[in-house]
């Protein structure tokens, strides 16, 4: 009996405590539905500095009114069009202190694996006016026929290309008239983009054409590249690869025509001179009227004078020649009538000239 009685006490103890636990666990979970709780705004994932919320990376989350930090942001309105100033993590609750209306000059909304281009606008296509910051727009390019193009042509380069900024405004003028049209526009383009738009701009000429937004959505690769610019890059390789495979013509030149002066004659030049009834013959050597001949060596059988130059001047003496210029002519007293003249006055000129 008195171990029955034992074991009906220890029983009681044990279901005594169990029920008070059961009645405490029960009324803390009363207590935890009936805690007040309050939408806020918390990040989705990761957001740098500069970078603009936006549906994909905020939501809205309840949260414990006794957990909830000073400062959350329930309101879109509050943070509709703001940036964050300070990297904020996923899961973190927004709040007034770590939001401001402008990025800043981080950059830090230019997003990974981007870069920021820039194109000057051209007013006759009135694109200036038109486009504004958040706007999508093609870039296409015009080319002539060259070592590189195939053919004259048009190629679109890049579609759904986001505008960065215009004229460095990255921020729309909704319900704003705009008076000056913009004359650079800034696009955000894919780091695997840029040599497709190096390649428009340094071989031809750029256009931008705006459309509606949603027509771009399917048009990245994997991997974030515009499928337009890889297929522009396609098209310039593959026209390389076949300028490259077609045979090069050598020509031989033809041999160059060289002209070569004609060799000077071993005839000297001569004249003859008559002086004092004296017949001298001359010859130019070395740029010197020099005596070789003379008639009164002939007379009296003696050498050539070949080093003595003449005192006179053989050409310009014309006081001398108006002397003894009665020696000359048919009434000089040596004329001769008949051959043995005409003879001796081919003898007297030679290759030479006759001075009278």
């Amino acid at each position: 009996m008195r171990s029955k009685t034992l074991l009906l006490a220890i029983a009681g103890i044990c279901g005594t405590i169990a029920a008070v636990g059961a009645s405490k666990l029960l009324q803390g979970q009363g207590s935890a539905e009936k805690q007040p709780m309050a939408e806020i705004f918390v990040t989705v994932q990761d957001v740098e500095i500069g970078e603009q919320f936006t549906a994909e990376n905020i939501k809205l989350e309840p949260w414990p009114l006794d957990r909830m930090p000073e400062g959350a942001i329930k309101d879109l309105e509050n943070v509709e069009g703001m940036y964050s100033n300070q990297r904020l993590y996923a899961g973190e609750p927004l709040i007034a202190r770590k939001i401001s209306a402008t990025p800043g000059n981080t950059r830090r909304d230019i997003p990974r694996d981007y870069s920021v281009v820039s194109l000057q606008t051209d007013t006759a296509t009135g694109m200036g006016t038109l486009v504004e910051p958040g706007d999508r727009v093609n870039v296409i390019g015009f080319f002539k026929k060259s070592d590189v193009i195939p053919q004259t042509m048009t190629q679109k380069i890049l579609t759904g290309i986001r505008v960065y900024a215009v004229d460095g405004r990255k921020r729309r003028t909704e319900g704003e008239t705009v008076s000056t049209p913009a004359r650079t526009i800034s696009l955000l383009i894919h780091k695997k983009d840029e040599e497709a738009w190096t390649y428009a701009n340094e071989l031809g000429r750029v256009r931008l054409s705006l459309s509606h937004p949603d027509e771009y959505e399917n048009n990245n690769e994997s991997d974030g590249a515009d499928s337009s610019g890889q297929e522009f890059l396609k098209w310039i390789a593959d026209h390389s690869k076949k300028a490259d495979e077609q045979p090069v013509v050598v020509t031989t030149p033809e041999p160059a025509v060289v002209e070569v002066a004609a060799a000077p004659t071993d005839e000297p030049l001569r004249m003859q001179k008559i002086s004092g009834g004296v017949t001298y013959m001359y010859e130019l050597r070395d740029g010197i009227w020099v005596v070789v001949q003379s008639s009164d060596q002939q007379a009296t059988g003696t050498s050539e004078n070949n080093g003595l130059t003449d005192s006179a001047d053989p050409v310009d003496n014309e006081d001398e020649s108006d002397e003894y210029g009665y020696l000359n002519g048919s009434e000089s007293p040596f004329f001769e009538d008949g051959p043995s003249a005409s003879q001796g006055q081919q003898q007297a000129t030679g290759n030479g000239r006759n001075f009278e």
